[in-house]
């Protein structure tokens, strides 16, 4: 369960699909890579499974069968290799955001935005006046947690100095919807590079990455007595900072709506959200 992204500029595979089409064959595309993942090889021929793609009935197939519909598509077209929506592989117009959104992902979110809601002109002060306080309370994103939308058992919960309600829930809505328009691309676009530069500095004033991948903790500590819950406190955080799943995935989002920003822009692409 999660969010399908698809940078849609109406390539001739995208036309010749359309968007629930194509978005079909790349659910067919996961399911084959689950049974891969899970199912030796010599008894793939066996595996049947249920299969529920967008704009059609849930329906049967066989193992033999999704492969026998994504012979062609898997291989994508003659502009795959040139599309820098896609960064040169077939089909690779596609990010997926899985769900639950998990905590640290929530929190950061949450955080970056709350920071510049009373800010004129910030992204988090567009958003809020367009979309997120269009979000209705009690929305699934409230109500299903902890569980197949959000880890956290709870939102935040935050009112600006200048009024403004908000809580994490609304946000998380907010942020997986498809961006039909130009100036929605380009918005979230922003968003997206201004809070993975949020997270970035939240990383950078807990830890540094090491290139052989473990993780330098930098802990200030007033009295020796506090080093080991301190350094615990820190090494938690960072942990989650560094290897949150959710923070990975909104990257690769982020590098697919910049990517498509040209064909918005032109009128001939948008970018395509389905969860």
């Amino acid at each position: 369960m999660g969010a399908d992204y698809i940078g849609f500029r109406g390539c001739d595979l995208q036309r010749s699909l359309g968007v629930d089409g194509f978005l079909g064959k790349l659910k067919l595309r996961a399911y084959k890579g689950a049974i891969e993942a899970q199912v030796p090889e010599e008894q793939r021929a066996t595996v049947q499974v249920q299969v529920q793609v967008t704009g059609r009935a849930p329906q049967t197939l066989s193992y033999g069968g999704i492969c026998q519909e994504l012979d062609t598509f898997a291989r994508g077209s003659a502009e795959c290799p040139s599309c820098p929506v896609g960064g040169g592989a077939p089909v690779g117009c596609y990010r997926y955001v899985g769900y639950p959104v998990d905590a640290i992902t929530e929190e950061v979110a949450f955080s970056f935005f709350c920071g510049g809601l009373d800010t004129p002109d910030s992204i988090a002060d567009q958003l809020y006046r367009d979309i997120v306080s269009q979000v209705p309370l009690g929305s699934g994103w409230h109500t299903q947690r902890p569980g197949p939308l959000a880890e956290l058992p709870t939102p935040f919960v935050y009112t600006s100095p200048g009024g403004r309600r908000v809580d994490s829930a609304q946000l998380l809505a907010a942020m997986f919807i498809t961006l039909e328009h130009p100036a929605l691309v380009v918005a979230y676009a922003r968003f997206f590079h201004e809070l993975l530069a949020f997270v970035a500095v939240e990383r950078d004033a807990i830890a540094t990455l090491e290139p052989d991948g473990q993780i330098r903790l930098k802990v200030e500590i007033a009295r020796p007595e506090d080093a080991g819950p301190a350094t615990m406190r820190a090494l938690e955080r960072a942990k989650a900072l560094y290897g949150s799943r959710t923070l990975r995935e909104l990257g690769d989002v982020a590098d697919l709506i910049n990517q498509t920003i040209p064909y918005a822009l032109q009128g001939a692409g948008y970018v395509h959200v389905d969860g």
